[in-house]
């Protein structure tokens, strides 16, 4: 269950923590 939730809800987290983390400048706009 927990797996297929990170699945899912992985990218959504991944891109509200890309601006609360900053330094992790995978995507630079």
């Amino acid at each position: 269950m927990l797996i297929l939730v990170t699945i899912l809800f992985g990218p959504v987290i991944a891109a509200l923590a890309q601006p609360i983390l900053g330094h992790h400048g995978t995507r630079a706009e």
